[in-house]
């Protein structure tokens, strides 16, 4: 049996249809570490209540890369998004149109994660933090890009 924890965090992908419009949808599983604080136990969720502990918190998060393969640290998900975008310009305005869409029916589908009936379920607590999680997140890539 293999047991990974990439059933932990998900990824949102966004499709345009034939009229160019975006809708999301939810990404094939993938390992992006402690991005929306799956290792935070339940309990502790209280202890992200202002935007300075979520802050703090994303600011931690690294990849399980390396910008470099000599580097002797992982890359922190701010740092590897301005990295590729520095490396690769071309990349810089597909990124900051992504960044501008309207995530609210992602924030919706999370929320509504809630109502699913399994043996651990996503509490409202833990979904208003991943929803507040990605919106800092995407307010700081902003930033990061200009």
């Amino acid at each position: 049996m293999v047991t990974q924890t990439v059933i932990k965090n998900w990824g949102v992908l966004w499709r345009a249809d034939e009229e160019g419009n975006f809708a999301p949808k939810f990404a094939p599983a993938f390992d992006n570490g402690t991005s929306l604080a799956h290792e935070i136990m339940e309990t502790r969720i209280d202890n992200f209540r202002t935007h300075e502990d979520v802050e703090k918190y994303i600011n931690r998060c690294r990849h399980h890369m390396k910008w470099q393969r000599k580097d002797d640290r992982k890359c922190g998900h701010f740092e590897s998004i301005e990295k590729v975008t520095n490396y690769k310009p071309s990349t810089l305005d597909p990124v900051r149109n992504l960044l501008g869409l309207d995530f609210a029916p992602v924030y919706s589908r999370i929320k509504g994660l809630t109502a699913v009936k399994v043996p651990v379920p996503l509490s409202e607590a833990r979904a208003d933090l991943i929803c507040r999680m990605v919106a800092q997140r995407i307010q700081k890539f902003q930033k990061v890009l200009g």
